[in-house]
């Protein structure tokens, strides 16, 4: 399960974000009719909640803090909220020193010196990328973005060393992109014509 994206949810906070999405809908008397039509009340406010930065992020353009391509790139593609998380990252690669440990074949293989200040302290952390040529594939070990769904700092302080200046799309999730089509509400139509009928 540690390569699969959760979003840093354990299985109960799971659980109370579908209990947070139908508080004010439903409750432990509601029948199976109110059940379905307040699921789509739910939902249509819960489209409407998303929509509403997603639509900021298109008006809005928040400034790269660095001359990085990479950088431009998901300022272009990410909504605003993930391309602050992004730049937050970008932002600490100032912390991050890489050193190239081996080269075979078309696989780099990077350490990343960290600094971090924790309880006042500077701690040194180490983690290890590796950078696959031919598949365009980088990979910390810190696994940052198979957690949260962005690319660590030190991934962006191994790119510069590698000349990637674009980054795959296979790094770009979806669900952060600006011009994603959220699908729920083609379900909602669904759903309800389905019990309209």
């Amino acid at each position: 399960m540690k390569d699969t994206f959760w979003a840093e949810m354990s299985s109960t906070q799971r659980s109370e974000s579908v209990n947070a999405l139908f508080e004010g809908y439903v409750n432990d008397r509601t029948t199976l009719k109110q059940f379905v039509e307040q699921y789509d009340n739910a939902l249509r406010d819960k489209v409407e909640k998303e929509n509403k930065p997603d639509c900021k992020s298109f008006q809005e353009v928040i400034p790269c803090i660095t001359h990085y391509e990479f950088g431009r790139q998901f300022q272009e593609t990410y909504t605003n909220v993930k391309f602050k998380e992004f730049q937050d990252q970008l932002r600490g690669k100032i912390y991050c020193y890489p050193t190239l440990l081996n080269k075979y074949n078309s696989v780099c293989t990077f350490r990343v010196r960290e600094d971090q200040i924790i309880e006042e302290k500077t701690i040194i952390s180490e983690y290890i990328v590796s950078f696959i040529e031919e598949e365009c594939d980088v990979r910390c070990e810190c696994q940052h973005f198979e957690f949260r769904g962005i690319l660590c700092n030190h991934i962006l302080s191994v790119l510069p060393l590698v000349d990637l200046n674009i980054v795959p799309s296979k790094y770009i999730l979806e669900r952060w992109r600006k011009d994603f089509k959220r699908k729920l509400l083609v379900c909602l139509s669904n759903f309800t014509s389905m019990f309209n009928t």
